[in-house]
């Protein structure tokens, strides 16, 4: 990214997400790349990478407050990477805030899978009932 193309409404945001990196030395290893699983859904993670020691997956998030229910998304990416060779152990949430600084949470809830498999299986039993419409 040439950061002499970045609108500066985003600037703070992009010295943030550097500012991230730097401070636990994150190096992605896994960027945006699209997954699928045979469980029926798809997802793109943000990043994964080992953070602290320990291969984990990241969220990058710009929002005014973190919510609980990133912590399932970031359970479906978990499951997204390790069917697809990449075993993450970990999970966080990155806020990226608008004075160039950020928040970093992990995702600690061991409920968050079952939440997504489950909230999967209702959606997919509607679709099926509904002749593929939600």
């Amino acid at each position: 990214l040439d950061p002499t193309t970045v609108h500066p409404v985003l600037e703070p945001y992009l010295f943030a997400y550097e500012q991230f990196r730097a401070a636990p030395g994150f190096v992605a290893e896994r960027f945006e790349e699209p997954f699928a699983h045979p469980l029926g859904f798809a997802g793109t993670p943000d990043a994964a990478g080992p953070l602290f020691g320990v291969r984990a997956v990241i969220d990058l998030k710009i929002v005014a407050t973190l919510d609980p229910s990133y912590g399932v998304q970031l359970a479906a990416y978990r499951m997204l990477l390790e069917e697809n060779g990449y075993a993450a152990k970990k999970r966080y949430l990155v806020q990226l805030t608008d004075d160039g600084g950020f928040h970093l949470e992990e995702c600690r809830d061991p409920l968050d899978e079952a939440e997504f498999r489950a909230a999967l299986f209702v959606f997919q039993r509607r679709m099926k009932r509904n002749g593929g419409r939600p």
